[in-house]
Parts: C-alpha cells; structure tokens; sequence
C-alpha cells in the first residue's frame, strides 16, 4: 500500500479554484456550508480527488471540474477509471482531513490526507 500524506500550514484560496477543480455538485455542497465550514469542505473534496488520481495513476489533469466525488455521501462508490470506493477518516486530535481510495481489482490503495489546522 503506498501512502502519501501532506500538510497544510494555512487556509489555501478555495475561491480562486472551487470553478477550476469542482464539479458542479461539488461546489454546491461545500458554499451551502458555513463560511467557518467551507476551509474543510474544500479540503475534504481535495483528498478524495487526489486519492482517486493517484490510485489511477492518473495524476493531475486538466478537468478535475468534470469528476464528482460525491460529497453529500460519507465513503461513496466513485466510477472514474473503475469503480472505487473512497473511504473519509478524520484525526481531530492532530487536525487531519484524510480519504483511502480502494478497488479490489487495483493492486494497491492509495491514502491522502491534508492538515486542516489553521483553515
């Protein structure tokens, strides 16, 4: 299992990207939140979006706007290259947002996880 685990020191400007990298679907889960809210909404599609890339071995592309990582749902089924399911865990204690992405037809996982403190 390959782990990749990043940390962020300050709130990144979601405003700048939320067009860029989120779907449509996306977008409206995280502005429906509170303003205190959208930091950790935005960071939770993000590790699932990266999650998802990486045990694809895709990387990053050009239309991350058109995967919906279906936000509304706690450890959804996401069809992108395959069906994966991407499992959400939390570590409040050391403020980590983190999401495991899984296929039992893909020999591996991938873990990412962001450090939410500060947003």
């Amino acid at each position: 299992m390959a782990s990749h685990i990043e940390t962020m020191s300050r709130k990144k400007e979601a405003d700048s990207l939320i067009d860029m990298v989120c779907h449509a679907n996306e977008k409206a889960w995280i502005t429906q939140k509170d303003a205190a809210e959208q930091g950790s909404a935005f960071l939770r599609m993000w590790v699932r979006k990266e999650a998802l890339l990486k045990v694809t071995a895709t990387g990053l592309i050009d239309e991350l706007n058109s995967i919906d990582v279906r936000l509304n749902m706690h450890n959804p089924v996401v069809d992108f290259s395959g069906s994966f399911r991407l499992l959400d865990f939390d570590d409040p204690q050391v403020e980590i947002i983190g999401c495991l992405a899984v296929n039992s037809a893909v020999n591996g996982c991938v873990l990412t996880c962001l450090n939410s403190a500060e947003l």
